[in-house]
């Protein structure tokens, strides 16, 4: 369905995003991850067509787009984080859109049944004023309004985010329910949610794609204290060398490994001691995520669901390669792995 090729876009001077390549298949449920400034919305834009980039293509259904082409236009739905709604009632929120495009088609019905869809009774609902409404229940008209429109591809920044339990939990079953008919792209903080409902993510990292899933993170100082291994100040992460003073150093999830005896450790490994906080099963992956506290920082591992013998509250080691680590500079250019470190 879609086909990024050579993306690079620019506010400014600054590199806000680099993606060489990017294919998202039709209903197919994208998982964007990454921390705040990573590019994240920037992607969302301009897979919405409502941004161009400032070089590269963007293919939808193998014809090159661009805002407001007419292959795309009536097709990709976005609901921003921020969803305004116009000062009318409920039902007229939700019909705005569907009269912008001149669609009566069952129009009463699409309303009413795209309430229903998003957990809000359309008898209580439908006529009350927009300015009654809570910000939760707000940010699920506001997606119901996207619903009545039955789009092709449904595009969420942040859906969950700053509204109560019951909201998020309604839009989260919405989502579920939408997804076997519908081309979904989420950008989200929630990674634990995006692996149960994605079958596929990218973690963007200072505007690039950097891998299928979050990454660890860790910012400098670091300091010598070795030949070959340097540690992050105030933590027990070592890593190998960095390639500037002010670079960050990457560890893939999938590169740690966990075990219950403290192991032998050569030069170019490292086990830290920690306990597990949190495991959560991506079957989809065959494969579970583990959040391990060591110290004050949190480390993620993922492992293979064949090797699962760990639970909550376990104390365990997790080991890493000081060769296998990656490196963000500046330029925001990704580093391949450091030879002989």
């Amino acid at each position: 369905m879609y086909h990024l090729k050579q993306i690079q876009h620019n506010y400014g001077n600054l590199k806000a995003l680099t993606l060489d390549k990017l294919h998202i298949n039709r209903n197919e449920s994208l998982g964007i991850v990454g921390p705040n400034g990573s590019g994240k919305s920037t992607l969302l834009k301009i897979l919405a067509c409502a941004e161009s980039p400032t070089q590269g293509t963007i293919y939808f259904n193998g014809q090159p787009v661009s805002p407001f082409s007419p292959s795309i236009r009536f097709k990709v739905c976005m609901l921003p984080q921020s969803s305004c709604l116009l000062n009318r009632t409920v039902a007229e929120n939700i019909a705005y859109g569907l009269k912008l495009r001149k669609d009566k088609h069952n129009q009463h019905h699409r309303i009413m049944s795209a309430l229903d869809a998003v957990g809000l009774d359309p008898g209580c609902f439908a006529q009350r004023h927009q300015n009654e409404l809570s910000g939760g229940e707000k940010r699920r008209v506001a997606l119901a309004a996207r619903l009545a429109l039955q789009p092709e591809v449904l595009i969420l920044d942040e859906p969950t985010a700053g509204i109560d339990i019951e909201s998020a939990i309604r839009i989260q079953e919405t989502i579920i329910k939408i997804k076997r008919h519908t081309t979904l792209i989420i950008a989200s903080h929630d990674h634990e949610w995006l692996s149960e409902i994605c079958n596929k993510q990218i973690f963007l990292f200072q505007g690039n794609h950097i891998g299928a899933r979050r990454m660890n993170i860790f910012l400098g100082p670091f300091f010598q204290i070795s030949a070959h291994q340097w540690q992050k100040k105030g933590t027990p992460v070592l890593v190998s060398l960095p390639p500037a003073p002010d670079a960050i150093a990457l560890i893939d999830p999938m590169d740690i490994t966990i075990t219950l005896q403290k192991p032998d450790i050569a030069d170019n490994r490292v086990a830290l001691k920690g306990q597990i906080t949190r495991l959560i099963a991506r079957p989809q992956f065959i494969r579970v995520s583990i959040s391990i506290l060591i110290g004050q920082i949190q480390l993620f591992a993922e492992i293979s669901t064949r090797n699962v013998n760990f639970f909550p509250g376990q104390h365990v080691y997790a080991i890493y390669h000081l060769h296998r680590i990656k490196w963000v500079r500046n330029a925001r250019k990704i580093s391949s792995p450091i030879p002989g470190t």
